[in-house]
């Protein structure tokens, strides 16, 4: 894959693009619940695994195919996500929501 920069609000808010494959076979991070104060870390840890199956879920199932994920580590699992081929039109789509929401 050539090398992207994505728009800076996108870097900013955290988002990620990997490929399809590893979003769905491999350790990615998730991290809505990090230093969440009424849970145990064994909660968090469990809360962790639940969003990334609900979100595994979302690209399985409900969203168009593509080889690449953009998502927010810390969001939920109803939070941003993009699916598609093409890394740099992710970034503009979610960089332009971005600007939307300002």
């Amino acid at each position: 894959m050539k090398h992207i920069t994505p728009p800076l609000s996108v870097l900013e808010n955290g988002f990620r693009v990997i490929p399809r494959f590893t979003f769905l076979n491999d350790v990615v991070e998730v991290a809505p619940f990090t230093g969440a104060t009424s849970m145990t870390s064994e909660e968090i840890e469990e809360a962790h695994a639940e969003v990334l199956a609900q979100m595994r879920d979302r690209v399985e199932n409900h969203m168009p195919t593509g080889r690449y994920v953009l998502y927010d580590p810390h969001a939920d699992a109803e939070g941003w996500m993009l699916v598609g081929d093409d890394p740099l039109a992710l970034y503009e789509e979610t960089a332009q929501m971005l600007a939307d929401l300002e």
